[in-house]
Formats: structure tokens, C-alpha cells, sequence
């Protein structure tokens, strides 16, 4: 098997030290400065005490700015503040303006500024959204054309869905068109659950229903997170792929049945595109906490799996915030009781991003689970064929990058495939998409530029093919015991 690729100690570091600080985010509910002003400008500052962090979050709309996250060694946030002098009177010290990030959200919502210029009101200079729009004419094209939306023949330019971003409804109606469209290989459950603001959770199947034999079962999800918009994509690139199958893949569709939720926190996606920029970092969903001021809880910490023991946070602002109870959050409730309904499940993606590694649980300890071996060895060879188009992929262990309880993959390590014998145990893994590394260690990250969209989930594609051949060779032998 390939050889294991370390990722750059400067990433393990900072990772470690945010993951162990607890970020923290601001809340939800009101709006408290207009940061689609063109003269709101991102702001880099030193991290204050705790204390004083929480004492600004609660005066924040008095001093007339955002804070949008912070960690051990900065905080960011939005303000009207034209100097570093104006910041420093208020507390926060060392504040660099970074005019980066700034064009970052500049570029995006260039790209996308037909779903995003409502949201984004007068943030740009009217100069600029008529260029945009001029480039949106240039490139417009129509829904009704399936060809053009599911296949991305559009003009003749291939693959055009996959050269933007796209929203929740369109994310939904385009599962909706594929499943239309292959209906003897793909299903769409419209809701296997509702968050707290009432937004069906969907999830699609795929295998060849023509073969009634009973199938491995394998289960994707993606935008858990829903600031980690280039992980859409890759779930929408895979259903593609299986849903119109080349004959590679329509033999893999006999052996296994793939399903796939595209978007895990589809509220916290959703905010990201309604109050874009404000809350285009946003990383949790948007149920109300204790703290009034508040609003989230961090999915990939509310998992029932060693849940608060380390690597997540009891304070409500936390970007890391483990939620009031195990699995007290409505996505983590409907996700946890549809594997159970569709058991025993083999193997699980949960897709983020960012440092472009495949890891395997466990998050939480460093013991190994029983079948680390197995899991290492698909990691490490999900890794080589990812990196075969030039981007390089790591492999480890989810604890050799940060501890982390109560997260998916070690809940599903446990209890998702409902199989105590370690040779049948179901194997796990989160796969961080691009960037490797960013050079403020954060927010840039998560904002992939449109271009790379498609080449992500063009050199994903072969580690998944990889995964899904392996999955097949790995739980063979284990047939007649699981599938009942």
C-alpha cells in the first residue's frame, strides 16, 4: 500500500490549539451590524482573555462590530473601524485589516452574484455588480434544460453545474432532476428528519434495483459544516457518477447500495447564502442554546460517542459548542435514526474540509477500535489515487491531527453498523477536500474558488471508486452474518 503522507506540523499545530481553545462564533439571531457595507472591513486582531472576549460578544452592537470567530491566537471580526487605533480602544489589540479575505468575499460573490447579490445588498460598489452581471449573461443558461443541470452540457462546455456554488433548493430540485432522470438506479427520500427551523433533511440511494440481491450498504454525507461549501459539490459529483453508471460502476452497483445525504445542517448551510457575507464562515447549526446571545451547536461534536470528553466545548458561543446533551440536535437525531432504519451500514465519507487528508477514527483516544488495520490500509490507498492528478493527500488517524469527542465517524465506529465482531465492524472515515493549509491558518480555507470546484471532484472520484472496491473485498466474507 502507498506509503503514509504527514501533514505540515504548522497545520497539526494550529489545528490543535483552536480545537483545544474552542473557537468561538457569534449569534444568529439579530443581525447586530450592517457588515454588507462596503465600509465594514474584516479585521485580524489578537485573541483577548476569555473574559474580555465574552464581555466584547455581549457589547458587541454598542462598538459596532461582528465577531465572526476566534481562537487561541486571533479573532476575527467585522467592522466599520477604518484604523487599528479605533479597535485598540475598544480592547482589541495587534488588529490587522485583512484586505485578502476582504477580496476573497469580493471574488465569491462575484462568481455567484446572481444567487447572492439579495443577500449581499450594497457590499459591493455598483461598478462592480454590473460587471457581474454582464458576465452572468455571458454564461446564462436554462434550468429546463436537464442535459445542461445534470450533465453540464451547456454551450458545449462540459460540466458547467460544477463551475459554481450552489444553494439549498438547488442542491434539493438537482437530486430531485437526477433521481427523474435514473430512476432504475437512484431514489430520493425527500426528508428523513427536520431541523429546528423545519428544513427537510434529504437522502438518495443508488444501486441497480434490478438486482434483487441483498447489497453492502455504504453511506455518504456532506456540508455538515456549512461553511465547508466545496464538500457539496463532491456529494453531488459522486450521486452523478453512480446514478449513470459506466460498466466499472454498474458492477460495483450490484455488490453495494450507496447512500448518500448531500446536506447534514442544511439550515446552517442555508444562512450561509441568506446573509452572505455576514455569515459565510458560519460553522454550526442555528437551533437556540442556553445563551441567549448565542445561537449553534456543533454537529460533529453532538454525536453520542465519548460526548464532551475531550476537543469540544460547553459554552454556547464556542464554534465548538457539544450542544446540551448527546445527540440532543435534530440533524444528529434524524441521521442516527435513519442508519439504524437502513443497518447494518459497512462503511461511511463524512466529506469536510480543509487540509486534504483521509483520516479514520478514532477521534476521541489513541486505543485502537480492533480494526485499525483495515482502515488504515483504505486510507492510505484512498490518499494514493487522490493524489494521482497532482494534489497531494495525506493519511492518518483522526487523533494524530486533533482529539475530538462526539463526532460522526467514531459514533459510527460504535454503534452505526449494529456489529460488535471486529472482522465485520463497519469502517469509518472523514476525508478533508482542499486546501492543505491556508496562509492565516483559517478563514481562507473554506472558500475554494469556483475554478477548483470541478477539479476537486475530479481527483476525489478515483479514491472513491478505490474506497468503494475495497469496501466490497473487505465485507464479502462477512455477507451472510450482515445482511439479514
Amino acid at each position: 500500500m502507498p506509503r503514509e503522507r504527514r501533514l505540515p506540523l504548522v497545520l497539526l499545530l494550529v489545528t490543535a490549539i483552536s480545537a483545544a481553545a474552542g473557537e468561538t462564533q457569534g449569534p444568529v439571531r439579530e443581525p447586530l451590524i450592517d457588515s454588507q457595507s462596503p465600509n465594514a472591513y474584516i479585521w485580524s486582531c489578537g485573541s483577548p482573555k476569555d473574559d474580555e472576549l465574552h464581555n466584547l460578544i455581549r457589547r458587541s452592537h454598542q462598538l459596532g462590530l461582528e465577531i465572526i470567530s476566534a481562537s487561541a491566537h486571533s479573532v476575527h471580526v467585522y467592522s466599520d473601524a477604518h484604523d487599528a487605533g479605533s479597535l485598540d480602544g475598544i480592547g482589541l489589540k495587534q488588529c490587522v485589516r485583512l484586505t485578502g479575505l476582504h477580496n476573497l468575499f469580493r471574488q465569491e460573490l462575484k462568481q455567484n452574484w446572481h444567487k447572492l447579490s439579495d443577500t449581499a445588498g450594497e457590499w459591493l460598489q455598483e461598478s462592480l455588480l454590473e460587471e457581474m452581471e454582464e458576465q452572468s449573461l455571458r454564461t446564462e443558461r436554462s434550468t429546463e434544460d436537464k442535459d445542461c443541470v445534470l450533465y453540464g452540457k451547456c454551450g458545449g462546455k462540459e460540466d458547467h453545474w460544477f463551475t459554481e456554488y450552489h444553494d439549498l433548493p438547488e442542491i434539493y430540485s438537482w437530486f430531485e432532476d437526477l433521481a427523474a432522470a435514473h430512476p432504475q438506479y437512484l431514489t430520493v427520500n425527500s426528508s428523513i428528519g427536520k431541523t429546528y427551523h423545519n428544513t427537510d433533511i434529504m437522502a438518495i440511494r443508488i444501486t441497480d434495483k434490478s438486482d434483487p440481491q441483498r447489497k453492502i450498504k455504504v453511506y455518504f454525507q456532506c456540508l455538515m459544516h456549512a461553511r465547508e461549501w466545496i464538500s457539496g459539490p463532491i456529494c453531488m459529483y459522486i450521486a452523478r457518477h453512480f446514478a449513470n453508471p459506466d460498466p466499472e460502476t454498474k458492477e460495483l452497483l450490484k455488490q453495494i447500495e450507496l447512500i448518500i445525504v448531500p446536506v447534514a445542517n442544511p439550515d446552517g448551510y442555508h444562512l450561509t447564502w441568506r446573509e452572505y457575507p455576514k455569515y459565510r464562515l458560519w460553522r454550526k447549526n442555528t437551533a437556540p442554546t442556553p445563551n441567549p446571545d448565542c445561537d449553534g451547536v456543533d454537529l460533529n461534536r453532538n454525536f453520542d460517542a465519548h460526548w464532551s470528553l475531550v476537543g469540544s466545548s460547553d459554552d454556547p458561543c464556542s464554534i465548538l459548542y457539544h450542544g446540551r446533551e448527546p445527540g440532543s440536535e435534530l440533524e444528529v437525531q434524524a441521521i442516527t435514526s435513519f442508519i439504524h432504519s437502513i443497518a447494518p451500514v459497512s462503511a461511511s465519507i463524512d466529506f469536510h474540509s480543509y487540509s486534504q487528508a483521509i483520516l479514520f477514527p478514532p477521534a476521541w483516544t489513541d486505543k485502537d477500535p480492533g480494526n485499525t488495520a483495515s482502515m488504515e490500509y483504505i486510507s492510505g490507498w484512498m490518499a494514493y489515487h487522490a493524489s494521482q492528478a497532482g494534489v497531494r493527500y495525506g493519511s492518518q488517524s483522526m487523533h494524530s491531527l486533533y482529539f475530538a469527542a462526539g463526532t460522526f465517524p467514531d459514533w459510527m465506529l460504535e454503534q452505526g453498523g449494529g456489529e460488535e465482531d471486529s472482522h465485520c465492524a463497519p469502517v469509518a472515515f472523514t476525508v478533508e477536500l482542499r486546501p492543505q493549509d491556508t496562509p492565516d491558518g483559517g478563514s481562507v480555507g473554506f472558500m475554494v474558488p469556483t475554478e477548483q470546484i470541478l477539479a476537486t471532484c475530479e481527483e476525489m472520484m478515483p479514491a472513491v471508486m478505490k474506497f468503494s472496491h475495497l469496501v466490497v473485498d473487505e465485507f464479502l466474507s462477512c455477507a451472510d452474518s450482515r445482511m439479514k
